[in-house]
């Protein structure tokens, strides 16, 4: 398993998209660019993604931060981001990508 940690912008064009929206926006985009995401264990699995801090619905941002955890390694950053641009909507892009240790506490308690 794999632990990385996205910085991400959010544009005009998507300003309006809700929360959760925005994570199932995450998922597709995932399953689209190929990138191997884990999953939870049990009975309804989810996504193991995570965000730092929900931003208001209307609000754009230059520098969000989400971290995902993948299945296997991917090794190069540049893989990730390329792969998810892609397959993310206009309005939304990657900007960085670097791993980031599994016994790190969460990114919400780092905020």
């Amino acid at each position: 398993m794999q632990r990385v940690r996205l910085r991400f912008c959010r544009g005009e064009a998507l300003k309006y998209l809700g929360h959760l929206d925005l994570f199932r926006l995450w998922e597709r985009a995932f399953r689209r660019s190929g990138l191997p995401l884990a999953y939870s264990a049990g009975y309804s699995p989810h996504p193991r993604l995570a965000m730092a801090a929900p931003l208001p619905v209307g609000v754009t941002s230059e520098c969000e931060l989400m971290d995902v955890v993948l299945e296997r390694p991917v090794a190069p950053s540049a893989l990730i981001i390329q792969s998810l641009n892609r397959a993310l909507p206009p309005g939304l892009d990657v900007i960085d990508a670097w791993d980031v240790p599994p016994q790190l506490p969460s990114l919400q308690s780092q905020v």
